[in-house]
């Protein structure tokens, strides 16, 4: 007989004297009730095996999600950490330092002072000449903002001043030459295109800085 998908053989025991009459019905009666028995038995237990089986599966698959899950967070932590200055200690200097920048310009405001920030993202260079000389949306002019401020992490400062500086010191050259902010942006452009973002512009000119700027801006 089968269970499930195994092959069952049970061992059937060799009488020595053959019965007779109702002795030999009452002992087929007694093996036939004792294999089925047997047989159910074997079928439980085949069951439990079974259901351990999947039991352990379920486990070991836990088991191996949580391994996969801490060796990611591991590295997470590890790559922040390096970000950081490559110990706990530098991330709460970071820290320290965004809390105080953030305190700067709380500051400014409560004395009704203009806002130390840069806007995200402006469209044209003739925008970003206006954020410089007189700032935008009531912000403080870039180019009066103290040292201090240029180094600031609230909204990217830092990284904004120093990227969109090279373009500020371009025009500002050109204009100080006799050109206007217009004809200063132009010249921006055919230098290098007018299909350009204001972002790729920049990026071009800080490669060309290396180089003394581009030949037709210096």
């Amino acid at each position: 007989y089968r269970i499930e998908d195994r092959l069952m053989i049970d061992e059937i025991l060799q009488q020595d004297n053959e019965p007779t009459g109702n002795n030999a019905g009452a002992i087929v009666n007694q093996l036939t009730m004792g294999i089925m028995s047997h047989q159910a038995l074997l079928v439980k237990l085949d069951r439990m095996e079974r259901k351990m089986n999947e039991q352990f599966r379920q486990v070991f698959a836990m088991i191996e999600a949580s391994n996969r899950l801490s060796t990611n967070h591991y590295q997470s932590m590890n790559t922040n950490i390096r970000r950081f200055g490559g110990t706990i200690e530098g991330a709460f200097v970071v820290q320290r330092g965004a809390h105080r920048d953030r305190q700067h310009v709380e500051q400014h405001l409560a004395r009704g002072e203009q806002e130390p920030l840069l806007s995200q993202n402006p469209r044209t260079l003739i925008e970003l000449w206006r954020e410089y000389k007189h700032g935008i949306d009531g912000r403080k002019p870039a180019e009066q903002f103290t040292m201090a401020e240029r180094n600031s992490r609230v909204g990217g400062v830092k990284q904004k001043w120093y990227r969109r500086n090279v373009v500020w010191q371009c025009i500002d050259r050109l204009v100080r030459g006799g050109d206007t902010a217009q004809v200063a942006a132009n010249k921006i452009h055919q230098a290098y295109g007018y299909n350009l973002s204001v972002t790729e512009i920049i990026n071009k000119m800080i490669r060309d800085k290396s180089t003394g700027g581009h030949p037709n801006l210096r």
